[in-house]
């Protein structure tokens, strides 16, 4: 038994390591856009992306503390995590600087909902070993995340139509009713 408890415990030392370094990378990208001037110069969006990196932020400290508590050193595995979390977000923040404000709210909502999937994951499997400590901190980071993604979802469409004004002239009373679409599509 102490055999098994002991592959327990590694294998959730391996994914809780595997989600530090997604919320590691997601946080250096959502840093980079925080210091945009593109972000800067909409408050809203500016604010959301400064909740963002605050949530991150938190989220980084709690899962490097929880890795400290299990005493899983933050060695090969991470790097090998970390290869696998840019592996799967490579290509969402390589062009953070030419891409419109609106691709990068999209990469972050891409980034957010894998977050939120890899939470559920690494929550089910803590309940499965039993360990509170790790079930308690995703379960908490997934309720922290979840606001986060709606409100991505009300902002996008009043971007879309900001940059779209440089395209000529709009109707740009339809970002209200976009919002209003997508946010009852999700409310069937």
């Amino acid at each position: 038994m102490a055999n098994e408890t002991e592959s327990e415990k590694g294998a959730l030392k391996a994914y809780l390591n595997d989600m530090l370094a997604l919320q590691k990378h997601i946080l250096e990208a959502v840093e980079r856009q925080y210091a945009d001037e593109r972000v800067k110069s909409d408050d809203k969006t500016f604010d959301l992306v400064g909740k963002l990196k605050s949530t991150l932020t938190h989220h980084v400290t709690d899962l490097e503390g929880e890795v400290a508590r299990l005493g899983s050193g933050i060695g090969a595995t991470v790097k090998t995590a970390v290869s696998a979390a840019l592996g799967v977000a490579a290509g969402l923040y390589d062009k953070i600087r030419t891409d419109p404000v609106s691709t990068m709210l999209r990469d972050n909502y891409t980034a957010l909902n894998m977050s939120s999937f890899s939470y559920t994951m690494l929550h089910t499997t803590a309940l499965a070993f039993h360990d509170d400590g790790v079930a308690s901190v995703t379960l908490k980071h997934l309720q922290d995340l979840t606001p986060l993604i709606i409100h991505l979802n009300e902002i996008v469409p009043y971007v879309v139509v900001a940059e779209l004004t440089d395209e000529g002239p709009i109707d740009t009373t339809v970002a209200e009713k976009a919002v209003g679409n997508t946010q009852h599509a999700w409310k069937p």
